[in-house]
């Protein structure tokens, strides 16, 4: 494989890990573009080699083979326009972002040269550069872009060894809504539990730990069964006295605690292996009638 030339725009966390791992494949890194001497002095922490580390968009090279932009979702449509306004874009390259909900044309103007565009997202919540180096190549990935995209996704997917699907532009909202659900609102889960178990005398530390073995029991149990399969407690078991009990306590304490564990109960009722009259009896409680 003949040996492509990149260029990182943006060293944040999943773009330098990513330039890592590339450059560990034997691509190479030839610029990394940062606003400030804090992401630029991290990102020289793990890219290393002869690599040019600069505030300049203007001291990229007219001859890479591809560009990584590595900014937040709210900046790409500027670094794209800056980089075509600069002359900077080459019809040769393919410029690639990494936003789960952008599609790969975002910032596109008519003037434009028509280049690769590419869309590269992984579903890994990456807290820090570290464990994006660690488990990005554990991760599957989506990829959506035009047809010179494509075929450099392909290739660079298929030298991380991963799994990746192909989706549309118009799929990458939905696709995005899916992460943010299972990763992000776990944070808020864990935090409304340790809210309600401060209330008993928890500290907020001693909360999280007496929690999180829950959280891992469950991530385990998913990992090895299908979600209906998965799911333990008193919607699993039917067990309405000890739901209309759970609802009857949050209720004296606060009401949008209340809202929130009934519209996740009724949502999890869809998938509890109950009878019709168990979930019919579950769904009154839920929706707020009074338990007989």
């Amino acid at each position: 494989m003949a040996r492509k030339s990149f260029a990182l725009i943006g060293p944040g966390r999943v773009g330098t890990a990513l330039s890592y791992l590339l450059q560990e494949r034997g691509y190479i890194l030839r610029t990394v573009v940062g606003r400030s001497d804090k992401s630029l002095n991290r990102a020289k922490l793990f890219l290393r080699g002869e690599i040019t580390f600069t505030k300049d968009l203007a001291e990229l090279p007219n001859d890479l083979n591809f560009i990584i932009l590595g900014v937040k979702d709210d900046g790409i449509e500027e670094v794209v326009h800056s980089l075509w306004y600069k002359n900077l874009l080459k019809t040769q390259q393919v410029l690639i972002h990494l936003s789960g909900v952008l599609p790969s044309d975002v910032g596109q103007l008519s003037e434009m040269p028509e280049i690769g565009r590419l869309s590269l997202h992984p579903l890994q919540a990456v807290a820090d550069v570290e464990t994006g180096i660690g488990k990005l190549t554990q991760s599957v990935w989506s990829m959506e872009g035009n047809d010179k995209g494509i075929i450099l996704g392909e290739e660079l997917l298929g030298v991380l060894s991963v799994r990746w699907l192909k989706i549309s532009k118009e799929q990458k909202p939905l696709y995005h809504a899916a992460a943010c659900v299972v990763s992000n609102y776990l944070v808020t889960l864990m935090q409304q539990g340790i809210e309600m178990l401060k209330k008993v005398g928890f500290s907020p530390e001693l909360a999280q730990e007496a929690l999180f073995p829950l959280i891992e029991g469950t991530v385990l149990n998913l990992k090895e069964k299908p979600p209906c399969e998965a799911l333990t407690g008193p919607i699993a078991r039917g067990d309405s006295y000890t739901i209309a009990k759970h609802i009857q306590a949050i209720s004296k304490v606060n009401h949008q605690w209340l809202e929130l564990y009934r519209i996740l109960g009724s949502a999890t009722l869809q998938y509890a292996p109950l009878s019709e009259n168990e979930v019919k009896l579950l769904s009154k409680i839920f929706s707020g009638e009074e338990y007989q």
